[in-house]
């Protein structure tokens, strides 16, 4: 924290007559602020009259001044006559913000380019006009404040249009009509928000979020009383052309209708989220949407319950992943065409090598022999090698996914490693490259060409060198 000095411009100058105070001259001046009194009042009794002359002008960059977490600039003047008596006194003036700034660190968003005139009139502050820009998109704010004895009363509107929020890595942008009406013992916040565009950032993919999303909130242990006495009513829509950019998913469409309830301190949600279409990256595997859905039944409290279906290809065996549950508590279930056992599915995904079925591998080379512990461990290395490396690589090459699979084959314990390249050369059009790192002319290149949803090419070249062109069709029996 640092500091800012104030020091008086000039002898400040004040009559005392018994308890009469008659301010002559005062004026204090700071880095770009000066303030200017003049006036008097009666000390001895509440009920004496009042009669003060405020005249103030701040250059908004003293916040960053005082707190180097700050950013901030612009000017803000008042100019105000203070009435009534000092046990309630009203204030009649005006408050105008001129091209504001002001960034904290910790905030997702700032305001910027703020401008707008506030007119006092004895206990309420109505704002005339008050319009700036957030997170890239335009907000608007109207209505009034008033102080009446111990409370404040508020009714507030805010407008947001095409506004920018970061959480978590995803941004997301959306327009909101938003009201706060009450007062500092019991009030609501209610409107509604549309999601018009949502992005992920590139440092995750779907599972992994799953996976900080299950860590449950942190509550401040002396939340503020205006905040818990503050009610919400909060619809949440996407709109009809939401977009969804990341380079961890395609095609994919999100339908959610949500009410957001509780209070601000403890906020509770109600409604679904749906995921009609789409490809996503979960845990380093690319799967394609068949259904998904997010529910929410608690008003008291933020608890997405998930029933998602995920389909993906690997090595010619199609495998579908179910996730289910609570966010906190998620259960993985696993099927496949042709049927495997649950730790050959495992095998396969964590390690992309097909396991030793002769309907299945007649035509790949015979894997290495591996123990179940030591299956585990691969995985385990593989996950820990890969994910540090694969984040510095990717924003590099822009890779789409980046996976090193080490193993320890045989009684001998002779280590091998594959290591798998993919790339998205379009949004329909996915490159794939493996090579074993410890065999020469051991590589597999694979292009998928997704021409529609259910209709996709793929041509192969395997690690004998046989160059193939298989096409696919999905289709759901019922």
């Amino acid at each position: 924290m640092r500091r800012a000095e104030f020091h008086n411009e000039g002898p400040i100058v004040v009559a005392l007559n018994h308890s009469n105070i008659e301010v002559q001259h005062f004026q204090i001046a700071g880095p770009r602020t000066t303030i200017k009194a003049s006036g008097g009042l009666n000390m001895a009794e509440s009920r004496s009259p009042l009669s003060l002359n405020l005249d103030a002008n701040a250059d908004l960059g003293v916040l960053q001044d005082l707190d180097r977490d700050f950013y901030s600039s612009g000017t803000l003047s008042m100019n105000a006559v203070v009435r009534g008596t000092t046990a309630k006194p009203l204030v009649n003036g005006r408050v105008e913000l001129r091209n504001a700034n002001v960034n904290y660190t910790d905030s997702p968003n700032g305001l910027s380019n703020a401008n707008g005139v506030i007119l006092l009139n004895g206990t309420n502050a109505t704002i005339q006009s008050l319009t700036g820009e957030s997170g890239g998109g335009k907000v608007a704010l109207s209505g009034f404040v008033g102080y009446t004895g111990s409370a404040m009363n508020f009714n507030l509107e805010a407008t947001a249009n095409q506004v920018r929020a970061r959480y978590s890595g995803i941004s997301v942008t959306s327009d909101a009509e938003i009201s706060l009406i009450g007062n500092s013992r019991r009030s609501l916040v209610s409107g509604k928000v549309t999601v018009g565009r949502i992005a992920y950032g590139a440092s995750s993919d779907a599972g992994s979020f799953l996976s900080r999303a299950s860590t449950p909130p942190s509550v401040p242990s002396a939340p503020s009383p205006l905040l818990a006495a503050m009610r919400l009513d909060i619809r949440i829509l996407t709109a009809p052309d939401l977009r969804v950019v990341t380079t961890y998913a395609d095609r994919l469409s999100i339908e959610a209708d949500l009410a957001v309830r509780g209070t601000a301190v403890a906020p509770g949600m109600l409604g679904r989220v749906t995921v009609t279409d789409g490809q996503l990256v979960f845990f380093g595997n690319q799967y394609t949407v068949n259904t998904g859905t997010v529910n929410f039944y608690n008003p008291n409290a933020i608890q997405p319950v998930l029933n998602v279906s995920l389909e993906t290809i690997a090595q010619n065996v199609d495998v579908v992943l179910g996730v289910s549950g609570a966010i906190n508590n998620l259960q993985l279930s696993y099927r496949s065409d042709p049927p495997l056992t649950f730790s050959q599915i495992v095998q396969l995904l964590a390690t992309n090598t097909t396991p030793n079925d002769p309907t299945i591998a007649a035509h790949q080379p015979t894997p290495p022999q591996q123990s179940l512990s030591q299956m585990g461990q691969s995985a385990i290395l593989g996950q820990a090698v890969a994910n540090p490396l694969a984040s510095r690589v990717q924003r590099v090459f822009g890779l789409s996914a980046l996976k090193i699979d080490p193993s320890v084959a045989g009684v001998s314990g002779q280590p091998t490693a594959k290591v798998t390249l993919q790339q998205k050369i379009a949004s329909n059009i996915t490159f794939t490259y493996i090579t074993d790192v410890t065999q020469t002319n051991s590589q597999i290149i694979r292009v998928e060409w997704a021409i529609t949803p259910k209709f996709s090419a793929v041509a192969l070249r395997d690690f004998n060198g046989n160059v193939s062109v298989q096409m696919f069709y999905k289709f759901k029996v019922r």
